[in-house]
């Protein structure tokens, strides 16, 4: 996957978990506070969508992942 923060810098993000949380990806981007932070998922039409960080992100589905969290 390819992780941001505050930008559209990506970098390669690699996680174990092929179902992980997105507090785990935050986590994994060593960000701690996740209550401080929105993460989003971009779609391959270019779209943002909202992930909780309680909620499941399934990464089997797609090819590619782009991710950027927000301060």
């Amino acid at each position: 996957m390819q992780f941001a923060v505050d930008g559209v810098d990506f970098h390669p993000l690699i996680l174990d978990d092929p179902v992980p949380l997105g507090r785990q990806i935050l986590k994994k981007a060593g960000i701690n506070d996740t209550d401080g932070h929105s993460l989003f998922v971009i779609t391959t039409e270019g779209d943002f969508e909202d992930v909780r960080v309680d909620e499941e992100v399934d990464l089997r589905d797609r090819a590619a992942f782009r991710f950027i969290a927000f301060s």
